[in-house]
């Protein structure tokens, strides 16, 4: 056998193998040969076949053809008699035997055989690797593994060949069937790698049905409905469901939602320390109880604000000495079935630079809420951020020839409708080196229980701002303090007890950093956070030094004490120092009930009250 011209082979197998009979009957002359040239360089496949492609279906194949280049090659011999024109495929596998799932394959070439020919046709099979789903949506490229398997997203994450269900490695995961009629679906064994099922749903009479026994998978329990209210629950029944409503008209569009018993509503209980919840992402770390009882969260959108994110409970409790901190980008409210019981602590506060859960820039600007930062020709302080009440002018610079930064200004409605958190302070400026200034104070964030029952307050709800930055490493004005954000507080009865606190306070101001010409600087003291439990103001970084020359950072607004200015810069004997921060203005409260009492508590900034709050 010679090699036909042209060919390029790294490899030619030694083993001739035959598709069908390879023996030619006696008198026929030699067997028309040809010679397949496998490419494995488009793929990871580690072992390969060649089979004849008869109308779309495998034909007879060769033995398992083991990659030991990017290219080799095979002498296959087709049987005297059958026709001169096949069709050739290359199967690859991922294993080195040809076992498992085909991972590659080459498209269809055809070739002609030449009985007694004096040359060898080749033809070439470039394989190539599958393309793996991403989310029912085809890769442009191949496989590539990004970890672990993460069942449910529709991706092959491992690049095996298998996602989701149909991977062992999801074997009693959580997934979706797409059926009413089952519950606690999982990944389960299968005939094909694995499918998701999971426990049958009993269709039983309730309050609001009266069951065949029968369920429909797109449509759930059959049976004839019950009119009127349900008998066990705040709620009336609604095509054979429970559905829960409220006994006034809540508050930021509530009431446009539909709140079924289906999934079941549970008494939400914070009693393990510190909980958090990402209202960005819906995720909470450190949850008190089993998984399936967290809230399934709905989505409301606000006109002119971020969505709002609400979770649906039957019940809300935070115990003493625990804490339900909320952040992220969404405003939260929690819709309660029943009564909520608030002796621990929820937070919204901001922290540092990270503004609470519900900040909107947009608003913050549109309505100058947000503190200015200091004038860019001086070491200035910035001005603190407001929104139910104004925050703090920034200092002057130390030569008393510049303002600092303006105070942002109150803004918005006595009720927090939509629904957003309070605005950031501005950032202090430092003439000498650019970015030294203090950073400023964020706002806090937006909460809104809405509660059927009685709510009480015993221990803290608060949605304080944060406070800001000292001056750097030179002279150099402080960040002005963050406003308070918005809590509103709705129930048929409300009760807020002796020593609780119900707060939006903002921020205090930075002080300014000081320094000399020959390099010598002493960096300003960051403003406090809103105070929680004790109603005092904020304190502003105040820098105590021998030097004495730069501004203190204004207090924050709590407790009819309004949002102090930032100090002036000074100087003395060289030294110069900027400007403080202004302290950030309070946010809003507004309670509603019909019937409401308040013991000797904090309460600030004053509710814009409703009812008999």
């Amino acid at each position: 056998m010679r090699r036909a011209a042209g060919t390029k082979w790294s490899l030619i197998a030694p083993l001739a193998v035959c598709l069908a009979a390879c023996a030619a009957p006696s008198g026929k002359g030699n067997a028309p040969v040809i010679v397949a040239e496998l490419d494995f360089s488009q793929s990871t496949a580690q072992c390969a076949n060649v089979h004849t492609n008869l109308d779309g279906r495998a034909g007879p194949s060769t033995p398992a053809i083991a990659r030991t280049a990017d290219r080799v090659a095979v002498a296959i011999t087709h049987a005297v008699g059958m026709t001169e024109r096949i069709e050739l495929v290359s199967t690859g596998y991922r294993s080195s035997d040809c076992t498992g799932l085909v991972t590659a394959t080459s498209s269809s070439v055809a070739a002609s055989l030449v009985p007694n020919a004096t040359t060898v046709p080749t033809v070439r099979l470039l394989l190539k690797d599958h393309v793996m789903p991403d989310a029912g949506q085809p890769d442009a490229g191949l496989c590539v593994p990004s970890g672990a398997e993460v069942c449910g997203n529709g991706k092959d994450d491992d690049c095996d060949g298998r996602a989701d269900c149909a991977d062992s490695d999801c074997l009693g995961q959580s997934c979706t069937d797409q059926s009413a009629c089952t519950q606690n679906e999982r990944c389960l064994e299968g005939n094909d790698g694995g499918l998701c099922g999971g426990d049958p749903v009993t269709c039983n009479s309730n309050e609001c049905l009266v069951a065949t026994g029968a369920c429909m998978p797109q449509t759930g329990c059959m049976g004839t409905p019950r009119s009127g209210r349900c008998a066990a629950d705040a709620g009336v029944c609604d095509q054979g469901e429970c559905e829960y409503d409220f006994p006034f008209v809540p508050s930021n569009g509530l009431g446009n939602l539909r709140f079924k018993t289906t999934p079941s509503l549970n008494v939400a209980q914070f009693n393990c320390g510190v909980t958090i919840y990402d209202s960005t992402f819906d995720t909470f770390t450190n949850w008190c109880g089993a998984p399936d009882t967290k809230p399934k969260a709905m989505t409301l959108a606000q006109a002119g604000a971020t969505n709002l994110r609400v979770l649906p409970v039957r019940g809300l409790s935070v115990a003493a000495a625990s804490t339900l901190r909320i952040v992220g980008e969404q405003p939260v409210a929690f819709a309660v079935f029943g009564d909520a019981d608030i002796q621990g602590h929820i937070s919204v506060d901001a922290d540092g630079s990270t503004a609470g859960a519900g900040y909107l820039a947009g608003v913050c600007d549109t309505n100058m809420g947000t503190g200015t930062p200091g004038p860019g020709s001086s070491s200035t302080g910035g001005g603190g951020g407001a929104y139910g009440r104004a925050g703090g002018q920034g200092g002057d610079n130390a030569d008393h020839n510049e303002a600092g930064g303006p105070f942002g200004k109150a803004f918005g409605a006595s009720i927090p409708s939509p629904l957003h958190g309070g605005c950031a302070g501005g950032a202090g400026h430092g003439v000498m080196v650019a970015g030294s200034g203090g950073a400023e104070g964020a706002g806090g964030g937006a909460l809104q229980l809405t509660v059927t029952g009685f709510l009480k307050v015993g221990g803290s709800i608060s949605a304080n701002g944060a406070g800001g930055q000292g001056g750097r490493t030179t002279e150099a004005g402080g960040g002005g303090g963050g406003s308070g954000g918005a809590l509103l507080l709705e129930a048929s009865r409300i009760s807020i007890s002796f020593g609780a606190h119900v707060v939006a306070h903002g921020g205090a101001g930075g002080s300014g950093s000081e320094s000399t010409g020959t390099g010598n600087a002493t960096p300003g003291e960051a403003g406090e956070n809103g105070h929680v439990t004790d109603g005092l103001p904020a304190q502003g970084g105040a820098l105590l030094s021998t030097n004495g020359v730069s501004g203190n950072g204004g207090n924050g607004d709590a407790r009819d004490n309004p949002a102090q200015n930032g100090s002036e810069g000074n100087k003395s004997s060289g030294w110069r120092g900027g400007g403080g921060g202004g302290g950030g203005g309070a946010g809003r409260i507004y309670l509603r009930a019909s019937s409401c009492s308040v013991g000797v508590s904090t309460v600030y900034p004053p509710s814009s009250n409703a009812g008999g709050c």
